[in-house]
């Protein structure tokens, strides 16, 4: 909703409502989480024009020194938690690199957020963005990053020093009945998949597709996760099919374990300090894969 120098504007299940801050300081003290993003001036990218990417930034970041200055006088409050701040500034990198250096330099500031990726810029404008942001902060506070889930992407932004990421990937493929599969180290068993699924995508699987009502293997060769050590392709294509709510229980299980574990498979190769050969052979396997089962 529109928001102005003292507050933001929320709909809500109760119609609209107006957070300032000291409204969202007092709700984040009464929750007590172990993070929270502090309140910023965030406007769809498309509706950004350069005097309201100006102002957003400008609310941005006197909304944070208020916010923290007020925090650190009730710092004797418990369950008081991580702040992260918003980096604002859509598209225009000069408004970003303001807000992510004058977000620096504030105290008492956990973490940063790379706000309002994948809401309309291109991929070549979302490099920039990052990289210049990045270059921004500094370098022992971790970075987020919102809304990138694609594999590839995920592992290009790693490249460029993202830390952390908010993700809804495992929630839009269990939503769909899809399980995911894709390789996360080596060792892939091709197999696994049906015969009648040559031709479609080997980085998720569809379990839906009638081919399942019979099979009785895990839905993910090797994976350690509940869904796989305990229950089969075609009873959870069964509880699809009868609507049973049983079905997304168990594809979240699974999808949530997979990705964790891509995640996992990154973090090694950074400890090992072979992320690079990671990233290469992650992305020539992930093509490959993609190529070879569509020209079966």
């Amino acid at each position: 909703g529109p928001a102005n120098d003292n507050c933001i504007t929320l709909e809500t299940s109760v119609g609209r409502k107006q957070l300032s801050c000291d409204s969202f300081l007092q709700s984040i003290l009464e929750i007590s989480p172990d993070v929270s993003v502090l309140m910023s001036d965030h406007v769809h990218q498309a509706k950004l024009s350069k005097s309201r990417t100006r102002k957003s930034v400008t609310r941005t970041v006197e909304w944070a020194r208020k916010i923290l200055k007020d925090a650190k006088e009730k710092e004797d409050t418990k369950g008081t938690p991580m702040f992260f701040a918003a980096v604002e500034g859509g598209t225009i990198l000069a408004q970003r690199k303001y807000c992510a250096t004058a977000l620096s330099k504030i105290e008492g500031l956990s973490g940063f957020v790379i706000a309002g990726l994948s809401t309309g810029e291109t991929l070549y404008q979302r490099k920039e963005i990052i990289t210049e942001v990045v270059a921004c902060l500094p370098e022992d506070k971790p970075v987020v990053a919102s809304t990138i889930t694609n594999p590839l992407e995920i592992l290009e932004a790693v490249s460029m020093g993202i830390d952390l990421f908010e993700s809804g990937y495992p929630w839009r493929l269990t939503d769909q009945g899809l399980a995911s599969c894709f390789e996360v180290r080596k060792g892939f068993d091709k197999q696994q998949f049906h015969p009648q699924l040559r031709g479609r995508s080997l980085s998720k699987m569809n379990l839906w597709d009638p081919c399942y009502k019979l099979d009785d293997k895990p839905v993910l060769h090797g994976c350690k996760c509940y869904t796989c050590t305990t229950h089969s392709r075609a009873y959870i294509h069964h509880l699809l099919n009868t609507h049973e709510m049983l079905a997304q229980v168990l594809l979240q299980l699974h999808n949530v374990f997979h990705f964790q574990s891509f995640f996992k498979n990154i973090r090694m190769s950074i400890k090992s300090n072979d992320f690079n050969d990671y990233r290469k052979w992650f992305e020539e396997r992930y093509e490959r894969v993609h190529l070879e089962n569509a020209n079966e």
